[in-house]
């Protein structure tokens, strides 16, 4: 049993996603009183047969943990899906959390989560959830296919992928679509929404489709799609921008990070380097010089079991 008395699943238990954290020091004066320390988000994957309490498609739940102590908290709402009300099936990445007040954002205290969607759901079951991460009370959901990514946040608009579906949603109105953009293939690599304002491409979200990266630009009613084959070899991370050089990083099965330029809007100028003969096996890391990320002078990425360190940009090939 759970602290809130409900069963744990054991035997059908699972995590697949990374956990995310709220900061007590960087969050307001509402989450601070609730909670009075840092919290631990994570949501489940759970096995089990249909129709059992452990049932993988109705049942995950997402959990509040005390970081000093690793208490499940409890209250009205939590953990989320205590109950199996909210038809919450499993997460495979990370939900995303908004709380900070230094954006344009006018939502605070909110977990954005993704998840699967077995072909038997009904069609009310949803797959982007918005929870209060305070209360843990359900904002607003959408079912826009399975989503296998975490919902990202940009100025008001939730960026999620359904199956091979971009979609933009309102944030401030229940999630209702702006826009949608078919892609060619299931995207499996959470996108990078581009926020920071230098380097002008903060309307931009960047995804791997397939063996192609993915530049959609957010026209405000409609997007448009520049697209580059990446090359060789089938692309095992998500993309990574370098805002100010306008560079997109991606790592590949057979040991290269490629380094596509997009500093005049469309894709040109491949370039890589060799990490070795096994698959870049986690996704990318660009460390930023300063603050505000004015320029980029590092990237990191395990190959095998090693973490490998990169100055970048590079102007030409490496071998």
């Amino acid at each position: 049993m759970d602290a809130s008395g409900a069963a744990l699943c054991a035997g059908n238990d699972g995590v697949a996603a990374a956990p995310v954290m709220q900061l007590y020091n960087s969050s307001d004066a509402t989450f601070q009183s609730a909670f009075g320390d840092d919290i631990v988000y994570v949501i489940t994957h759970y096995s089990g047969a249909p129709g059992t309490p452990c049932a993988g498609n109705t049942t995950n739940r997402v959990y509040a943990l005390k970081a000093s102590t690793g208490a499940i908290y409890t209250g009205p709402h939590w953990p989320i899906n205590v109950n199996g009300s909210v038809l919450l099936d499993y997460g495979s990445q990370a939900c995303t959390l908004h709380y900070g007040s230094d954006d344009g954002d006018p939502l605070n205290n909110t977990l954005y989560c993704g998840t699967a969607q077995s072909s038997s759901a009904p069609p009310y079951q949803h797959s982007v959830h918005v929870f209060n991460s305070i209360t843990g009370a359900k904002k607003w959901g959408r079912n826009i296919g399975s989503v296998v990514t975490s919902p990202q946040l940009r100025n008001g608009r939730v960026y999620a992928v359904g199956s091979a579906t971009l979609y933009a949603l309102d944030a401030n109105h229940s999630g209702a679509t702006i826009w949608s953009q078919t892609l060619a293939t299931t995207v499996t690599k959470t996108p990078w929404v581009e926020t920071r304002s230098a380097g002008g491409f903060n309307n931009y979200v960047f995804l791997t489709d397939g063996n192609n990266v993915d530049a959609v630009l957010d026209q405000g009613a409609t997007p448009s799609v520049s697209s580059s084959v990446a090359g060789g070899s089938t692309i095992t991370t998500a993309p990574a921008f370098a805002n100010v050089p306008g560079k997109v990083y991606v790592g590949m099965a057979d040991g290269t990070i490629h380094q596509l330029d997009f500093s005049g809007g469309r894709f040109s100028d491949l370039s890589d380097a060799i990490l070795g003969s096994g698959p870049v096996n986690s996704d990318i890391a660009l460390d930023a010089l300063g603050t505000g990320a004015i320029n980029i002078n590092s990237l990191t990425a395990f190959q095998g079991a090693a973490l490998l360190r990169y100055a970048v940009p590079w102007p030409f090939l490496c071998k």
